[in-house]
């Protein structure tokens, strides 16, 4: 679901659309369910860089990574960043 709910807000014309608080809601949900789970860490790096909080994305990023560092989402989302810089 939070996978969905990003691609709407990635589209949404700024944070404050209803799609980027449906994506947060979501996402608070699913870090206080399973934090421990390294999708959720990622998806809750997702949501702080698309409120432009790059120091909160990095350490839900670092956790994703701790977590899993085989898993092929957080290798490829570690990957888009390095490119992305």
């Amino acid at each position: 679901l939070a996978a969905v709910l990003f691609q709407r807000a990635a589209l949404a014309p700024d944070v404050q659309s209803p799609a980027v608080a449906e994506f947060g809601a979501a996402v608070e949900r699913a870090v206080a369910l399973a934090p421990d789970y390294a999708e959720t860490q990622v998806r809750a790096a997702m949501y702080r860089n698309l409120l432009g909080d790059a120091d909160g994305a990095a350490r839900h990023f670092e956790h994703a990574r701790a977590l899993r560092p085989d898993d092929p989402l957080v290798l490829g989302v570690l990957a888009g960043r390095a490119l992305g810089e």
